[in-house]
């Protein structure tokens, strides 16, 4: 431990996050929050959060590592979609972190639940904190997610990705009617000056190439369900881009709308519905899964009429 600080009559009744801006000034607020989610940051030797109020007597700690909550988390199997002696191909569900990290230290992640099942995978890969996974899906979206089972598999499947040679498709809702119904996004993407853990579309050259290809397939004034074919993988690529032509995704927490009614939205309407690539034997395989149940019932919900799709055979 660091230090410890008593809260007194000064520092009570206000927010934990705001009097640890006062005592740690080498750090943002956004920063300090983090750090308090992950128990670096603790009230009495406890894992608080950002926004408790503080009371007189309680003890501030600033730990060296997070505190580890005492809670054991029991993983649920994966829906495996196919597996080979090479790959496993996973529908992640949405809620699920697919790799432990700094700011998620806890080891309840997708990784976790596949070296539970597939020993072996520990081994594969070019990082071991991520082993076997060659790409990602955000925390909050669901979908098809391939995961290389030996280290073969994972050069070569890390080569078609970086090479643009697989073919993602996905299926999100979002806010009103995007402007033409299909077209391209062609829109660079840099991380944002404000705020270092988003990201933002660029008019100028300033960021990263990223392009986004879109079909509407269904739409009101209000929503609009829609395929996406993401033609480059930046982080938040889909969301930056349809944020940026002002038709936010449901459900999404950080790329939101300022102005208008926002629905109280279970997850984030982003589902990963397609996945193709080569096998080491050069054979193409194609991979779908449709959205869960939440996913389709926030979906009628706010677009009656796609209820007249078939979502597994009309986007086949």
């Amino acid at each position: 431990m660091n230090n410890e600080i008593i809260v007194d009559t000064v520092l009570a009744g206000q927010r934990f996050d705001k009097v640890m801006t006062q005592l740690l000034d080498t750090h943002t607020r956004s920063q300090l929050q983090m750090l308090i989610k992950q128990g670096q940051i603790t009230i009495n030797k406890k894992i608080s959060t950002p926004h408790y109020a503080l009371k007189v007597g309680d003890r501030i700690q600033v730990h060296d590592e997070p505190i580890v909550p005492e809670t054991v988390h029991t993983m649920a199997p994966l829906e495996i979609i196919a597996q080979t002696s090479d790959y496993i191909v996973v529908n992640k569900p949405s809620g699920l972190i697919v790799h432990p990290s700094k700011i998620h230290p806890q080891h309840d992640t997708l990784v976790d639940a596949v070296i539970a099942q597939f020993p072996e995978v520990k081994k594969v890969g070019d990082d071991p904190s991520r082993p076997g996974i060659i790409h990602r899906l955000d925390k909050d979206a669901s979908g098809v997610m391939v995961i290389a089972r030996n280290q073969d598999s994972f050069e070569d499947l890390k080569r078609q990705f970086k090479t643009r040679i697989v073919y993602k498709e996905y299926l999100i809702l979002a806010y009103g009617a995007p402007q033409p119904l299909e077209g391209t996004i062609h829109t660079p993407i840099a991380r944002s000056v404000r705020h270092h853990t988003k990201f933002a579309a660029k008019s100028n050259d300033s960021g990263k190439e990223a392009i986004t290809e879109y079909w509407t397939i269904a739409s009101s004034p209000q929503f609009s369900l829609i395929r996406v074919h993401p033609w480059t993988g930046r982080t938040h690529q889909i969301r930056v881009h349809f944020h940026s032509k002002g038709n936010s995704l449901v459900g999404d927490a950080i790329y939101r709308l300022k102005k208008g009614k926002l629905v109280a939205s279970a997850r984030l309407m982003l589902h990963a519905r397609q996945l193709s690539f080569t096998d080491l034997k050069g054979v193409k395989q194609d991979y779908t899964c449709n959205p869960d149940a939440l996913f389709l019932s926030i979906l009628y919900g706010c677009l009656p009429t796609a209820k007249a799709l078939d979502i597994g055979s009309s986007l086949s």
